[in-house]
């Protein structure tokens, strides 16, 4: 039997696989034991950034297909789709690489009929963590990767227009309608099966902007612009929460992002925690349910912290 090589990316698959029959068997398991006297859900969540073809060329629209299939559609299909397991075109170019490769069966394994069972339809809810979209393109930006990987299973570029504005973290930009491109296209992929959370989504900034964060606040305005419209075309959608409430540790940025309503001074020992002027936008927002775009809050509301 061929040894799979860490280095080259290649167990990301066999991951998602047992992951998604894990993930099946926890399910099950709730459903049987614990719903009837605990009354709870069990769903899954995962990162869902959208994905446009930079042209309307039909190899830019593959591209595109190939893009999200490679990408999130690896959790959704095998969960929300009526056939199950993974994504067919998608699977379907793994296998031939594979073959190409000199591997003896495909790198995406496949599911049995009675694994796709266990999987399919094993979630009461969708959780989208959602930041930002790229352009696809078939020939454009595209990089050499290594082989074999999942990069070059999906084998495409991205583009994102120098137009778009991008957060400190670089690779964030604010996307047009992204958020709602996402989630028109789950309802339309999917039927609407399950509500949907929006369970992360959020802006960094860097400790130099302190509390003075109006890209922040012009980011939220924009999401929840575009929650208004997905409701507005029936999308299951159910609740709404912002990355973060105040700045935290950021995975392999460490505390150099910042992505709080609250600022955080480290350097305190009290960790005092001031809300910058997206935590007053978002209070209105959520007080008054209607997103002003002229408010600003006054200098005086901002010198109140109101978790004190």
């Amino acid at each position: 039997m061929e040894q799979f090589d860490n280095s080259a990316n290649i167990v990301n698959y066999l991951c998602a696989k047992n992951l998604l029959v894990a993930h099946g068997h926890a399910y099950h398991i709730y459903d049987k034991e614990f719903r009837a006297k605990q009354g709870g859900q069990c769903g899954f969540t995962i990162n869902i950034d959208w994905y446009g073809a930079h042209t309307n060329s039909s190899e830019d629209e593959k591209a595109t297909e190939m893009a999200w299939q490679g990408d999130w559609g690896l959790y959704t299909e095998p969960i929300l789709s009526a056939e199950g397991g993974f994504p067919k075109e998608f699977a379907e170019r793994v296998a031939k690489k594979s073959a190409e490769q000199g591997f003896t069966r495909s790198r995406l394994p496949e599911f049995t009929e009675e694994e796709k069972a266990l999987v399919r339809g094993s979630a009461d809810f969708l959780g989208v963590n959602h930041y930002s979209g790229v352009l696809v393109s078939a020939t454009v930006n595209k990089k050499l990767n290594p082989v074999p990987s999942m990069a070059d299973d999906t084998d495409v570029g991205v583009v994102i227009p120098e137009e778009w504005p991008r957060s400190a973290d670089i690779v964030t930009a604010l996307c047009p309608n992204c958020l709602y491109k996402v989630l028109i296209q789950l309802q339309s992929r999917y039927n609407n099966p399950i509500p949907i959370y929006i369970t992360e989504t959020g802006w960094a900034t860097t400790e130099e902007s302190k509390l003075d964060d109006d890209d922040r606040v012009t980011y939220y305005r924009a999401q929840l612009e575009d929650v208004l419209d997905a409701l507005d075309a029936g999308v299951n959608l159910k609740g709404f929460i912002a990355w973060s409430l105040m700045d935290n540790f950021e995975w392999i940025r460490g505390y150099t992002l910042r992505f709080g309503l609250y600022y955080i001074d480290f350097q305190d020992p009290a960790r005092t925690r001031i809300p910058k002027k997206s935590a007053f936008v978002y209070k209105h927002i959520v007080n008054n349910r209607y997103i002003d775009h002229t408010y600003q809050p006054d200098s005086m509301t901002m010198a109140i912290d109101p978790g004190h």
